[in-house]
């Protein structure tokens, strides 16, 4: 963590992106929001693994920023505003890739590395993405019980 403190001392945004707080991990700081943990994840972890790993001579750490690239791509990609077909599909690659290397890099030949939130990846899109959809329509048109918005099948 404190080469990536020192990297986000060293380096300048644009002024249209917000940077991860300064003490972030800190048990003063206590949770990152949703939006610092983007900037850290697609750009101060990025800048300081490449730095730290991206010649290293050791395969292992070359194989773990590969690793952690595959889930900031996959992650930047389900960010978009919107996404084509082929967004999905990149997307699915490197998923899958990240989650393929996790289990190779930390040598669990079972899936006991991975969690709940993995396998919840797996389904970002495609069959359930339409179902989810229709799901979170129905759950606001019974909260908010907006007639404008509910004009559908569902009421």
């Amino acid at each position: 963590m404190k080469e990536i403190y020192r990297d986000m001392d060293n380096i300048f945004l644009p002024t249209w992106m917000n940077s991860a707080p300064r003490d972030w991990g800190s048990a003063r700081r206590g949770k990152l929001k949703a939006n610092e943990w983007k900037m850290l994840t697609l750009v101060h972890v990025p800048i300081t693994l490449i730095r730290l790993w991206g010649t290293h001579p050791v395969e292992r750490k070359r194989n773990m920023l590969d690793n952690f690239m595959a889930l900031a791509q996959a992650l930047r990609i389900a960010d978009f505003y919107s996404l084509r077909r082929k967004d999905v599909f990149s997307f699915n690659k490197h998923i899958t890739h990240y989650l393929k290397t996790l289990q190779e890099l930390y040598q669990a030949s079972d899936e006991s590395i991975l969690k709940p939130h993995h396998h919840a990846l797996m389904h970002m899109w495609g069959d359930l993405g339409i179902l989810w959809d229709q799901i979170m329509h129905a759950i606001l048109c019974h909260v908010r019980d907006i007639s404008t918005l509910c004009k559908t099948e569902f009421k």
